[in-house]
């Protein structure tokens, strides 16, 4: 959702090029399309199986001598062969795209700044200009408590104004602010300063004319495949280590106080150092995590289907959309608790999926033997507990 209202921002109120918006658009796919397929594959569990369910076909069959799980089983092999192309998918393409998105951006942000432009933050894309903007109107470019400061020029000079309007030239060239009710400071020498009012006052800022396409080398984690995330983690797991042996060597000197605060330091990068490590390895982790929840999702959605005996796109949208905001609030917290050193990156991200386990298994014993799995377990052990 954020991806549309972004697209839709460009379209109507920044006035980029429908082309331009068509190609951030297919760029994020592949962001959407990787979220996107474990509901996929929980939908069609649930309508596939779940109708068959509803119709009674399973009764039928199960009547003839036909096992449920030979009809589940070549559905399973073809989404476990999906699954392993999701993960080359969420390794390679999908960061592929979010380098390529993210350069698109800045260079539309080069071109266009005023789909830069926000409230309350200094901004010095501007070349010698930074500027602030304390409030922006986007549809009439109506601004108010404005700050600028040149840094270059013949003197460093420094405007304010109350209030003004944010304004493209026709051929694009420059942006202009128009600012109202304002004072510029500079200072002429360095024993002089001088102070003008003005009640209008107009200020050019040249911006590039085309949109110039330019490669940046460092990407952010989410730009990672996975070749860059594991040898990102060697260099930090080899760093790690020599940490480990310069304290191992202070500690035969540990008698001497600077040698206590030089190991407490080196105990504090080591610290650092941990978490980066399972910084990198929470996104590794991440997109494996997303990459296999469609074999957990379609197993969940088959099973529940033909135990409730639902078959219908209505059910199957609600019972996933459900199970997917779970899933995706499991997801952010397995992400918090990794950068907060609580749990480690490979359970608390992989949780999500794990926790199904037990109920698929219950669905299915459900599903193949026509009994509770786990439900049957309470009896017998109060039974046991009586004989002895």
């Amino acid at each position: 959702m954020n991806r549309l209202f972004l697209l839709a921002d460009l379209l109507i109120k920044k006035g980029v090029k429908f082309r331009t918006v068509l190609e951030i658009g297919s760029l994020s796919l592949p962001f959407v399309f990787a979220y996107i397929a474990p509901l996929a594959m929980m939908v069609a569990g649930v309508m596939t199986f779940g109708k068959l369910s509803q119709d009674n076909e399973l009764t039928a069959l199960k009547v003839c001598g036909v096992n449920p799980l030979k009809l589940i089983l070549p559905t399973l092999l073809v989404t476990i062969l999906f699954s392993c192309l999701m993960v080359s998918f969420n390794g390679f393409l999908l960061p592929e795209s979010e380098h390529k998105l993210r350069n698109l951006l800045l260079d539309l942000a080069r071109k266009k700044p005023a789909v830069k432009i926000r409230e309350g933050v200094f901004m010095d894309e501007f070349g010698e200009w930074t500027i602030y903007i304390g409030s922006l109107q986007e549809k009439g470019g109506k601004i108010s408590d404005i700050f600028l400061f040149r840094k270059g020029g013949e003197s460093p000079l420094f405007i304010t104004a109350k209030k003004g309007l944010l304004k493209t030239a026709p051929n694009e060239e420059y942006l202009s602010l128009h600012l109202f009710a304002g004072e510029v400071h500079e200072l002429v020498e360095r024993d002089k300063y001088r102070k003008l009012k003005f009640a209008e006052h107009i200020v050019n800022l040249p911006i590039e004319n085309e949109l110039m396409r330019r490669e940046r080398e460092y990407r952010s984690l989410s730009e990672m495949n996975f070749l860059h995330l594991l040898a990102t983690c060697q260099r930090l797991s080899e760093e790690k280590s020599a940490i480990l042996a310069q304290i191992r060597e202070l500690e035969k000197e540990r008698g001497l106080d600077p040698i206590k605060i030089r190991i407490e330091e080196e105990k504090n990068r080591l610290r650092y150092k941990m978490r980066e490590i399972e910084r990198y390895q929470g996104e590794l982790h991440k997109r494996l995590s997303l990459a296999f929840s469609c074999i957990f999702f379609f197993l969940f959605g088959s099973f529940l289907g033909i135990v409730l005996k639902r078959g219908s796109l209505g059910f199957a949208f609600l019972a996933t959309l459900i199970y997917f905001a779970i899933y995706y609030i499991l997801l952010i917290v397995g992400e918090k608790a990794v950068a907060e050193g609580n749990l480690p990156s490979y359970l608390a991200l992989h949780f999500p999926n794990l926790i199904l386990i037990p109920v698929i298994l219950e669905f299915a014993h459900r599903v193949l033997f026509d009994r509770s799995l786990f439900l049957n377990l309470w009896p017998k052990k109060r039974d046991a507990d009586k004989g002895l």
